[in-house]
């Protein structure tokens, strides 16, 4: 669940590799792929629909004959149905038809019997040369959906490459559907209206234009924010709530079912403990100990219904839902206000602000609790370790569905607190001539101790150990290594952890016409300063987390030491250095707080952004301590 064998990123905190030049959207000659023709018809019955679809897409250069060459979707064998209708290649006048068996329909491998089927269609497509054109038309007949009278979709129009040359989406549906059109670009013409007792939608893009939204040369942690995106939602609700409210049954039924008694034994040993939290940090624990968590996005006959309490003890592993349902269940039984939660899970996700209530508005299940005294909790009980005084990167700062029956609400899930998640670097550095004798510790709080924390239920100390000097020394065999760590197969995440490190490392320092230098570089700022001036995506630089950063040169005196001091308070990111010299030694502390995790494009093109970058580059990168 953890990135913990790439230690680097505990150690080097979001130093991401980039190249910004020129960073704007794609040009057309730059696209793999031109969509001819694009239609989708749409029939939507009180619980069932039927789709048809047909594409030519001309491949435009060798991405495009990777990316267009095997068309690959997936559908619910229990509730859906696929059928290609035609499948060819045209090439210079010549039609080449898809053979047989080019054509494939065969199941996706499956973790649990009683769950549903999904299957995976496979189109190969013969002769795709460059200037080839790929025609398909496929039928998807869904015969359940999610929930009972409803449908919904979303249209994105950007993306993987293709150019939208000709687009026309019709939907005929006998149930009532909202709509919601996000159309930054002016490109389409959307319609709605009744025709008898079915309402009609067409989408489609004006004549004689051309749609393509693709970024180029951007830095790799920034994205075309979903607001400047050409989106298109349908949906019976419009109201959030409502959704919420809709959801609530499905769930509610198994929660109020008796506890079956590995959940009581469960129950029973939470009521040893004396807080909230640590009740609750006792029953996430123990589920993710006794039950196995498998994909999150398992359905039960295409409904998104959690199985039952019985069903996920007797088979011993269970999705989201089902880890939701089960912890709901059992920390109402122990008294407390507890709702399962509906989320959109993923690191760097961001909310559009033009949005419809649908199941695509959400990936993931987990749940809120609220104390006696109001204080509200957000655990997400399928981690492999449970954090119930904090906030899980995965799910922070983002709106969410609370299935809570007497009050269905759409809230947010606060970000995590920069003062809360802390990572803090204590090194001691002492010079012999060629040779720099090292020890530290590094100190991991709050969030930032998932980093490490359960790490040892996966691997041995020994793989954490080699990754940590790794990272720290940036050798693979320093000598003398030695790094001591606390217990890593904890499955609730303390206060703090701590490591305690050292090593010796010959030549590296540097050497200059002022003598031997040490490096004081902080790679922190490398998120900021990468980004391009013109750069037309969101910038995600992380979680909020606080950085501090001590480094103490033993018995050495550099002068003029407080050049390298700054401050740097913006609306982004709070940072100072402080450089002193106390007792003969050489003391330099960077302290950083990141107080936004996406920074917009037009903020990344302002004075004060350009301003940040410069004194990155100036004070951060390229910087040295030297002594005569």
């Amino acid at each position: 669940m953890y990135p913990w064998v790439s230690f680097l990123i505990v150690c080097l905190i979001f130093s991401f590799s980039s190249i910004s030049c020129q960073a704007r959207f794609a040009q057309l000659e730059e696209a793999a792929g031109q969509f001819d023709l694009l239609n989708r018809e749409i029939t939507v019955k009180v619980d069932t629909s039927e789709e048809i679809v047909e594409s030519r897409v001309k491949i435009l250069n060798e991405a495009g004959r990777e990316t267009f060459g095997v068309f690959r979707t997936s559908f619910n064998q229990n509730i859906q149905k696929v059928e290609i209708i035609e499948a060819k290649t045209t090439h210079n006048g010549t039609d080449f038809q898809v053979p047989s068996q080019n054509i494939e329909i065969k199941p996706v491998a499956s973790e649990l019997n009683g769950f549903d089927q999904n299957m995976q269609v496979s189109v190969t497509f013969p002769n795709v040369l460059v200037g080839a054109t790929v025609c398909l038309k496929y039928k998807i007949t869904t015969l359940k959906q999610p929930l009972p009278n409803y449908f919904s979709q979303t249209f994105i129009f950007g993306g993987n490459g293709r150019v939208l040359a000709h687009y026309n989406t019709t939907i005929k549906s006998e149930l009532p559907l909202h709509l919601m059109v996000n159309d930054p670009r002016q490109k389409l013409i959307v319609d709605n209206k009744k025709d008898g007792k079915a309402q009609i939608i067409s989408i489609h893009l004006k004549d004689k234009t051309t749609l393509y939204e693709d970024l180029v040369n951007e830095p790799q942690n920034s994205f075309l924010s979903p607001d400047d995106s050409t989106v298109v939602n349908v949906s019976t609700f419009d109201k959030f709530e409502d959704f919420a409210k809709a959801l609530v049954p499905s769930f509610e039924k198994e929660i109020e079912k008796p506890l079956p008694n590995l959940y009581k034994d469960i129950k029973e040993q939470a009521q040893q403990a004396k807080t909230l939290k640590d009740q609750i940090n006792i029953v996430t624990s123990q589920l993710a100990e006794k039950v196995r968590y498998i994909s999150d996005q398992t359905t039960i006959e295409g409904r998104f219904s959690p199985r039952s309490l019985d069903m996920t003890v007797q088979s011993a592993v269970g999705d989201c839902k089902d880890y939701s349902v089960a912890t709901v269940a059992i920390l109402r039984a122990l008294g407390h206000k507890a709702y399962v939660v509906i989320v959109m899970r993923g690191d760097g996700y961001l909310m559009p602000k033009k949005l419809l209530p649908a199941i695509e508005c959400a990936n993931h299940a987990m749940v809120k609790v609220v104390g006696e005294g109001g204080e509200v909790l957000w655990i997400d009980p399928t981690n492999i370790v449970s954090m119930a005084g904090g906030i899980f990167p995965d799910i922070a700062n983002r709106s969410a569905f609370v299935l809570n029956q007497e009050k269905p609400s759409y809230e947010t899930i606060p970000n995590v607190d920069p003062l809360h998640a802390q990572s803090m670097f204590k090194t001691e550095v002492t010079l012999d001539q060629n040779m720099q004798h090292v020890k530290g510790t590094l100190t991991l709080k709050g969030e930032q101790a998932l980093m490490i924390a359960g790490a040892t239920l996966f691997t041995s100390e020994q793989v954490i150990k080699e990754g940590l000097i790794k990272s720290v020394s940036g050798e693979t065999t320093p000598l003398n290594a030695v790094v001591t760590l606390p217990d890593l197969r904890v499955r609730i995440v303390p206060e703090s952890l701590i490591v305690d490190y050292a090593y010796n490392q010959q030549n590296k320092l540097l050497r200059t016409n002022a003598g031997l230098g040490i490096a004081v570089n902080s790679n922190w700022g490398d998120a900021y300063s990468q980004a391009a001036d013109d750069q037309e995506g969101i910038l995600y630089v992380g979680t909020p987390v606080t950085l501090n950063r001590v480094k103490i040169i033993k018995n050495k005196v550099a002068t003029g030491i407080s050049a390298l001091d700054f401050d740097i308070q913006t609306p982004w990111v709070h940072a100072t250095r402080k450089c002193t010299v106390h007792d003969k030694d050489t003391i330099i502390e960077d302290n950083v707080v990141i107080l936004k995790s996406f920074i917009s494009a037009s903020e990344v093109k302002s004075d004060e952004f350009k301003k940040l970058k410069e004194l990155i580059k100036g004070y951060c990168q390229n910087v040295a301590v030297t002594f005569s």
